[in-house]
């Protein structure tokens, strides 16, 4: 995928390969340096609140397509549908927190620029 940079407007394809993952204090960071600048991309990060919710959405989704073969109510389908919604709320709110926090952390560090 073409991606142009954020900050010396350099355009790149991103690899899978040039995806890296490093722990700062209590995250898990995934992002992509453009290959031009080092001006780092984040994708994603998550600290243990954000990981109990990703496991906890993967349960549901589990359930839900078990809930779909066996051709459970529609009514159980539809719960496990709007408890996996309200995670993807809570999810959304809790990256609008932390994503400032990441970007911060990476650009203070040795980890390079955000």
């Amino acid at each position: 995928m073409k991606t142009t940079c954020n900050n010396c407007l350099d355009e790149f394809e991103i690899e899978p390969s040039s995806i890296q993952m490093v722990t700062i204090k209590d995250l898990d960071i995934q992002f992509f340096p453009c290959p031009s600048c080092g001006w780092k991309f984040v994708i994603f990060a998550a600290d243990a609140e954000m990981k109990k919710m990703v496991a906890e959405r993967g349960e549901i989704q589990k359930q839900i397509r078990v809930a779909r073969i066996g051709n459970l109510r529609q009514k159980t389908v539809r719960r496990l549908v709007a408890r996996q919604n309200k995670l993807i709320n809570a999810q959304k709110k809790l990256w609008s927190e932390l994503k400032p926090r990441v970007e911060r952390l990476l650009r203070e560090g040795s980890h390079g620029k955000v």
